[in-house]
């Protein structure tokens, strides 16, 4: 997103704005041990060392707000 934000405000009334991410901390849930575990990195593996996870959160995307002046 970061990448391509430019590109597709360019000539629309967005140019120019500032694209802020806020990046929410994901959740995992094991299958192996049954935990929930929240994520702030890219590893997505269980604190008992399993890969067995499911991602439960952490990859919504939301506009929160516009502001065109």
């Amino acid at each position: 997103m970061t990448f391509s934000f430019e590109l597709a405000a360019s000539g629309t009334p967005l140019e120019g704005a500032e694209l802020v991410i806020d990046e929410p901390r994901g959740r995992l849930h094991c299958r192996s041990c049954g935990q929930h575990v929240g994520r702030s990195d890219l590893l997505l593996l269980c604190e008992c060392g399993s890969a067995d996870v499911e991602v439960t959160s952490g990859r919504e995307l939301a506009l929160v707000s516009v502001e065109v002046t």
